[in-house]
């Protein structure tokens, strides 16, 4: 059994680690919010972009809308093309998507900036959208 003086001794040891677990914790905390938020403001950005080109979609006659989704270099995707777009449109980095369909990071970084060029797009999620519109995805 511990006498007084020893668990006297014992407790400012214990209240400086509990302490300390606390301000961890609390670190852990914020990075976890700091993320999330990155995330919020990627996700608006995301959205904002769906609705200008929903708006842009939606624009002016039709036969302008169609003339600009006219492509170029051929209209038929490769399977890997074809995925990647996929993962695109999910979200997926280059360097994930790479891991994903087995290929190096400049190879699906490459496919993808021929994809984007083909469709016409200016990002990775234009290029998901359009490929969806014509039946790509």
């Amino acid at each position: 059994m511990l006498t007084l003086s020893e668990l006297e001794a014992a407790a400012p040891a214990s209240a400086v680690e509990a302490a300390s677990a606390i301000e961890e914790i609390a670190d852990q905390l914020a990075g976890q919010h700091e993320e999330l938020l990155r995330r919020q403001r990627r996700l608006a950005e995301t959205h904002a972009e769906a609705l200008r080109l929903l708006r842009s979609r939606t624009s002016g006659p039709p036969d302008q809308v169609l003339q600009a989704e006219q492509l170029t270099g051929g209209d038929s995707l490769s399977s890997t093309e074809r995925a990647l777009l996929r993962l695109a449109a999910e979200g997926c980095t280059d360097a994930a998507a790479a891991s994903r369909l087995h290929v190096s990071h400049r190879t699906a970084r490459r496919m993808m900036a021929a994809l984007m060029e083909r469709l016409g797009a200016r990002s990775r999620f234009e290029a998901g959208v359009k490929a969806t519109r014509l039946g790509w995805l």
